[in-house]
């Protein structure tokens, strides 16, 4: 017997993208769920061209509470979930019809590849994965007012995580000031998500990180921190922490301190590749303080303050 899959998406002001979003997966799903946290472009209308239902949402502050919102909506029993500015292209709609033509009743969720490609002539792709289809089942709701997980959940549940080969397109943002705002709203939503969990490793993270993206160094440093005091070694985000301490300390020419938090980092996760490449980039770099300092500097000038997300446990770049 076939299933049903439905597509959930939330949404405001995405006129520009969604036409291109929602054309990429027509045929393949079995509904589509909308729902619109206060658009006032035509985003509406197009995802109704689409056949798509539409629900209007006042936004809540909440990423996870937006998205719980479209899955209550969702007749399917499987769940794939899509932004606006992603899309997958011809070989990869031929490979997610494979894998939702195949789905059955199994508990499973699928994570898959999301390249953002901004567009950029000469900037590197930037590669994350997510689990990107679930069961749509009453346990597996989503959390985080920001960078919103879903995973948790899913293992609470028991289901099993498998990884697919279907890769989604992204084309993010590309506007500084876009940006900027985007950060400040994340910063906002943060500061929440903290007052009420404020030993919560993740959110920490999450939190120095946003600072640290926003050039706010010693606001960083501290969250960092303490969300490695109360991170496992074996948690997913940990040698991410390491790495952006690293990063850190070397915007503020602490050579020295950068270097340790590396080692200790390499040595609890010898095999992170953002660790390996900072432990390398280091031992060619370093010499007389100050001009390592210069060196780097330049380094830090082209090579942005962010590293990878992680493809197991938590995520850290799905926020819409």
């Amino acid at each position: 017997m076939s299933v049903l899959v439905s597509l959930t998406m939330i949404v405001k002001n995405e006129a520009a993208t969604l036409d291109h979003c929602l054309v990429s997966v027509r045929d393949i799903v079995d509904e589509v769920i909308v729902v619109d946290t206060g658009s006032t472009d035509n985003t509406k209308a197009i995802a109704q061209q689409h056949g798509a239902r539409v629900f209007d949402l006042p936004w809540p502050d909440s990423f996870a509470v937006a998205r719980n919102e479209s899955i209550r909506h969702a007749n399917g029993q499987w769940i794939l979930w899509l932004d606006a500015d992603e899309h997958f292209d011809d070989a990869n709609r031929d490979r997610l019809r494979r894998l939702l033509g195949g789905l059955g009743e199994e508990n499973a969720a699928y994570i898959m590849k999301c390249v953002c490609d901004f567009g950029q002539i000469g900037a590197s792709l930037t590669h994350t994965a997510h689990v990107r289809l679930f069961r749509n089942h009453p346990a597996i709701r989503w959390d985080y007012r920001v960078h919103e997980q879903i995973l948790p959940a899913i293992k609470r549940a028991g289901h099993a995580i498998r990884f697919h080969d279907a890769t989604i397109t992204d084309i993010g943002y590309t506007n500084p000031a876009q940006v900027n705002q985007k950060l400040e709203r994340n910063l906002r939503l943060l500061q929440l998500d903290l007052a009420e969990r404020p030993n919560d490793p993740f959110t920490l993270f999450n939190l120095g990180w946003t600072y640290a993206d926003l050039d706010r160094i010693t606001d960083a440093i501290p969250l960092l921190h303490r969300s490695l005091q109360h991170s496992h070694h074996a948690n997913t985000i940990t040698p991410k922490l390491y790495s952006l301490l690293a990063l850190c300390h070397l915007r503020l020419g602490q050579i020295e301190q950068a270097w340790a938090a590396c080692q200790a980092g390499h040595s609890l996760c010898p095999y992170d590749a953002d660790l390996i490449f900072l432990k390398r980039q280091m031992c060619h770099q370093r010499g007389p303080m100050a001009a390592a300092g210069a060196r780097w500097s330049q380094l830090l000038d082209v090579r942005p303050l962010t590293v990878a997300a992680p493809t197991d446990g938590f995520f850290t770049s799905i926020d819409a």
